[in-house]
This record gives structure tokens, C-alpha cells and sequence, in this order.
């Protein structure tokens, strides 16, 4: 009788667990093919959800759109690790920021460079820099110290500027931005 009463209370307090790969491109495409594939598994019970990174980047406005979405799924029940094993570039980061647990690999790299504006005319530093401030918020929800630095630097605006981590680096450094290394 008591093993039945604790496979009772194990069973209760396990969840059911989903993996997601986004690989490539951060683009409306492949942001409506996650937001989909999370939408099947809660729908379906599963709300323990691992985010697998692999990204040179893309569209900062998708990459917003999706964290976003991740963080409306979150206050619904769904808990989130994302984790980049071995590189989330660009637009990528914005969307890692969005996990509870933020894991990397220690060779994982993390790319933040100056915000791509084409076609923006005499409005191109005003749009850069509206964009480079919303990356940075993102980022600042979950490592303000890793925000402030890309900022004082002027990492996110400018031309030609760039700066890469590591996901030991920053581990190993104290940010905030990766939580664990497996």
C-alpha cells in the first residue's frame, strides 16, 4: 500500500517534457513553426519545454514576436529551458534571454553586433537605435549587467561592431545570461 501511495505522489508531480529545435534563420517561418509546436504540446499536457538554439541569427522583430510569445506560454504554466550547444548568433540571443533555465555548452557562442538597418534612408540611425534598445531590453530582463556592457560599448549600434562570448565566459564571469552548464 505505501508503494502505490508514493507512485501516486511521484506520478502526480511529474510533467510531460518536449523538446523544440530551432535551427537556421530566425525568420517569420521558422518563429511560426516553434510557436505552432508549442501550442501542439500544451494543448496536449506537455508544459516542461527545452528550446534547442542553433542560429546565425536573423529578424530582431521575429526573434521579439517569439520571446514574447514564450513569455505569455510561461505565465500559462509552461516552464522553459533553452540551450544553445553550439552557437545562437544575433537575433538568436534575444530569443535564449526568453528561458526560466538558460543553459550553454562552454564553447557555445553568443554573437551581438550593430543592428542591420537596409533601405532605412535618412532614418537609419533613428531605427537602429530603436532597435538596438529593444534587443538590449531584452537581454536586460535577464542580465542587466550583460546589457549595460553591450550598451557601454556601443556593441548593438554603430557599423562594424561586434562582440562574442562564450557560454563559459559568461557562466565562469558571473552573468546571468546562461544559468547552467551541463
Amino acid at each position: 500500500m505505501r508503494f502505490l501511495f508514493l507512485f501516486l505522489v511521484l506520478a502526480a508531480q511529474s510533467t510531460l517534457a518536449f523538446s523544440v529545435k530551432l535551427e537556421g534563420p530566425v525568420s517569420p517561418g521558422s518563429v511560426q513553426a516553434v510557436m505552432n509546436s508549442v501550442n501542439t504540446h500544451m494543448s496536449a499536457g506537455e508544459t516542461d519545454m527545452t528550446l534547442r538554439l542553433e542560429s546565425d541569427g536573423g529578424e530582431i522583430p521575429s526573434a521579439v514576436k517569439l520571446a514574447n510569445f514564450l513569455r505569455e506560454k510561461m505565465a500559462q504554466g509552461l516552464r522553459l529551458e533553452t540551450y544553445n550547444r553550439v552557437q545562437c548568433n544575433s537575433a538568436c540571443t534575444i530569443i535564449f534571454a526568453a528561458g526560466q533555465v538558460r543553459k550553454a555548452s562552454r564553447g557555445a557562442k553568443f554573437y551581438f553586433h550593430s543592428v542591420g538597418v537596409e533601405g532605412a534612408g535618412n532614418n537609419h540611425d533613428a531605427i537602429q537605435l530603436k532597435w538596438a534598445k529593444i534587443w538590449s531590453g531584452q537581454i536586460a530582463m535577464v542580465d542587466p549587467r550583460l546589457a549595460q556592457e553591450l550598451e557601454q560599448d556601443e556593441t548593438l549600434i554603430g557599423y562594424a561592431h561586434e562582440k562574442t562570448y562564450r557560454g563559459g565566459q559568461l557562466f565562469d564571469g558571473g552573468y546571468s545570461y546562461v544559468t547552467v552548464i551541463p
